[in-house]
């Protein structure tokens, strides 16, 4: 007896290949006895993919971006990598999307020299989070109408060329940090003014 309705309890169970087995839905309180792990729920997975994708946005804004406590400027953390030339190199900072920004752009001459580290340890004397793959990022000021200016990070001297010059040129670019930025904005020290002497009453 007890075989046979173990013969009827596998039988029920076969399936004959290219055949689906046809099971009726469950109803409401079939699925009400359903035990859901909490670590398994729609909500707790997608508390966990918006937390990852956190973190991943903002290891990105850390290690790929550079902000400058000096000038208040973040900088991409490397230039474009090959020989290029200042039309080329313009479009390219105007159309980069790096660390979740899209407001890049080709920085001026005055803020080239600003980035400029005289105590740098590398061969191009930017600060140690920038990587320069040649000596001579462009900037976006122009000498000319046919040509622009770009700054030697070796010997620390600004050069002009014809906006079609490529050799050793890069593009390192930049962008204004605004206070709806999720990457935390540098604090300025505002040094006080002692008063002379004189002026004390």
């Amino acid at each position: 007896m007890v075989r046979a309705l173990v013969g009827m309890v596998l039988a029920s169970l076969v399936v004959i290949p290219g055949q689906a087995a046809e099971q009726s839905p469950p109803d409401d309180a079939s699925r009400e006895t359903l035990f859901t792990a909490p670590f398994a729920t729609v909500e707790f997975l997608d508390q966990i993919t918006a937390e990852e994708e956190f973190r991943r946005i903002l290891e990105e804004k850390i290690t790929k971006v550079y902000l400058d406590l000096k000038s208040g400027l973040m900088w991409a953390a490397r230039d474009n990598g090959r020989d290029i030339d200042w039309r080329r190199a313009t479009r390219y900072c105007n159309e980069l999307e790096l660390a979740s920004y899209s407001d890049w752009r080709l920085p001026t001459l005055d803020e080239l020299k600003a980035l400029y580290r005289p105590m740098s340890g590398s061969q191009f004397k930017a600060p140690g989070e920038v990587r320069l793959t040649s000596c001579c990022p462009w900037s976006s000021t122009k000498k000319s109408e046919n040509s622009a200016w770009n700054f030697n990070f070796q010997y620390r001297k600004p050069f002009s060329g014809a906006l079609s010059y490529t050799y050793d040129l890069r593009a390192l670019c930049v962008r204004t940090p605004t206070a709806g930025d999720d990457h935390p904005l540098p604090e300025k020290t505002k040094k006080s003014k002692k008063k002379s002497k004189e002026e004390e009453p």
